[in-house]
């Protein structure tokens, strides 16, 4: 790396130092919002969504942050989840990889989806016509979200009506 001008400090020099990966796991632990019940605001937090295909799947990332008071203090957390309207069983996993098995229940993608469902009838009073109504109720209205910790991130757990 080179030097910045006029401050005669040497970047690789000053940056060639084992990564201190217990400061950054303390910092992201310490940083992460309590478990617990938000509710997404689209006014103040615009909900961004990142589609693909995984397996002829289609799979839609939700991006969005929403507002909670949990313990008595009020948070707002970062949210990724996924949501997908097509139906898949969970997989089953042993020491940290699948094995191929699939479970009974389903990946909790199609369960938020559902529950996605089940929070537009709950607003609107009628299910969406379309999987593009339900993806533009998530876009423009409030859901309550229930948050929870995996492996040291935030997890969306649940979405129900947010009132």
């Amino acid at each position: 790396m080179a030097e910045f001008p006029n401050d005669g400090v040497d970047m690789d020099e000053l940056f060639n130092r084992p990564f201190d990966e217990e400061s950054a796991s303390e910092v992201e632990k310490a940083s992460l919002a309590p478990e617990g019940y938000y509710v997404t605001n689209p006014d103040e937090y615009p909900v961004t969504f990142a589609p693909y295909l995984f397996e002829d799947r289609r799979i839609i990332n939700v991006i969005t942050r929403a507002e909670g008071k949990v313990a008595g203090e009020y948070h707002v957390a970062m949210l990724r989840f996924k949501v997908s309207p097509d139906k898949k069983h969970a997989q089953v996993w042993e020491d940290g990889k699948p094995t191929g098995q699939e479970k009974t229940t389903f990946d909790m993608p199609s369960v938020l989806w559902t529950q996605a469902r089940n929070a537009y009838k709950a607003t609107v009073g009628d299910g969406p016509k379309t999987e593009a109504a339900l993806i533009d109720f998530l876009k423009s209205q409030p859901v309550k979200v229930k948050v929870g910790h995996f492996n040291g991130k935030l997890t969306v757990k649940g979405i129900e009506k947010a009132r």
